[in-house]
C-alpha cells in the first residue's frame, strides 16, 4: 500500500510521512506510514523520525552488550579491595584514598554496565519482533 492509496487525515502533508520501514525503539512497532515525529501508537514513546535526530529510533548497532564496562568494574573493584587491604596497616592513608577512588570508578561502572545492559536485552526483544513480523 502506498501513501497515495492511503486515506490521511485532514492536515497531513504526505512528504512528512516515513514512506520505509522504521522501528521504534521501546517496542520495535513499524512506523511506517506515520508522520516523522510523533508518539508510537504501540507503546506510546516519544520518536523522531527525522534523518538528522533518529531519537527514539531502533537502530541496530547502536545496543551492545557492555562487556567493557564489566571488566573495568570487575578490575577496579579488585584494585579497590587490594588497597584497602593494604591500607589497613598503620599510616598507609595513600592507599585508602586510592582505594576510595577505585571503588567510585567500580560502582560507576558497574552502573553504567546495568543500564546498558537494559538497552542491549530491550535491543534483542526488537530485533526478535521485527524478525517475526517480517517472516
Amino acid at each position: 500500500m502506498s501513501i497515495a492509496d492511503q486515506e490521511l487525515p485532514e492536515g497531513v502533508d504526505p512528504d512528512r510521512i516515513i514512506t520505509h520501514s522504521v522501528y521504534c525503539e521501546n517496542c520495535g512497532f513499524n512506523l511506517r506510514y506515520a508522520t516523522y515525529v510523533g508518539i508510537c501508537n504501540e507503546c506510546g514513546s516519544p520518536y523522531n523520525a527525522r534523518p538528522l535526530k533518529m531519537k527514539g529510533i531502533f537502530l541496530p548497532g547502536s545496543a551492545r552488550f557492555p562487556t567493557g564496562d564489566i571488566l573495568v568494574a570487575l578490575i577496579a573493584g579488585s584494585v579497590s579491595v587490594w588497597a584497602i587491604r593494604a591500607g589497613l596497616r598503620p599510616g598507609n592513608m595513600k592507599m585508602l584514598s586510592l582505594a576510595a577512588l577505585s571503588g567510585a570508578i567500580a560502582v560507576s561502572y558497574a552502573a553504567f554496565a546495568v543500564r546498558r545492559a537494559g538497552r542491549f536485552w530491550r535491543a534483542v526483544r526488537v530485533v526478535r519482533r521485527i524478525r517475526t513480523e517480517e517472516g
